[in-house]
């Protein structure tokens, strides 16, 4: 089965600093199952699920470790038509390389926790989506004709940086002149916004991603 790579932030700068840890929540309906993410290093996290069962003092863990650059995800929820509640915000990780590849399904419980997981995964922070979007392109190839690409699901617009509401922005203000201050800083552009759109079909197991940088 072929499974995209949906794109990092990690190949031009780190994905996260160092060193973040959140705890999403996982759908369930017997005991409690958590998820634990830790950044271990610029290219790699520590997935650990938590679960709780009636009766035990500790949880029960299953720890493994996800390669942001070799590695894949893949945004279930975004291609799927299913009304199954707790998989509606389902992602899957696939895990190791061919041809010993294991998929393990997160059933992330609401859609902040699944947008978290993303921008762990990505870099990016996904805060817009869109139902029932066509796209087409054109495949160029080396060898022989371009090819048509048409393709219809979830479009979802991601941010490098988290955006927040206008009215919770601070003000910003010019920093007084400093003539002692001959020094010369400089500041790296952060990744522009990402458009991209998501499709696939179950029955086949095919799954498509369609992606737009943009230019401002």
């Amino acid at each position: 089965m072929s499974q995209p790579h949906i794109p990092t932030g990690s190949r031009s700068t780190a994905v996260l600093p160092e060193r973040e840890s959140v705890t999403l929540s996982l759908y369930t309906v017997v005991g409690r199952e958590e998820l634990n993410i830790v950044q271990e290093s610029q290219h790699s996290l520590a997935i650990t699920t938590n679960t709780y069962r009636d009766g035990d003092s500790e949880p029960r863990p299953d720890r493994r470790h996800f390669n942001l650059l070799s590695e894949a995800a893949v945004l279930r929820y975004a291609i799927s038509d299913n009304t199954d509640v707790e998989r509606l915000w389902q992602i899957d990780v696939v895990y190791g390389s061919r041809p010993a590849l294991t998929t393990v399904e997160y059933l992330l419980k609401h859609e902040r926790d699944a947008f978290r997981f993303q921008r762990l995964i990505t870099g990016y922070s996904p805060y817009r989506r869109f139902s029932n979007v066509s796209a087409s392109a054109l495949e160029q190839h080396f060898w022989g004709k371009a090819k048509d690409i048409n393709i219809s699901g979830e479009a979802q617009v991601w941010s490098f940086v988290p955006l927040e509401p206008e009215d919770e922005q601070p003000p910003t203000s010019p920093a007084p002149p400093n003539l002692q201050d001959k020094g010369m800083s400089v500041t790296m552009a952060k990744p522009p916004p990402l458009l991209l759109i998501f499709a696939g079909n179950e029955t086949t197991s095919t799954y498509k991603i369609m992606r737009v940088d943009s230019k401002s």
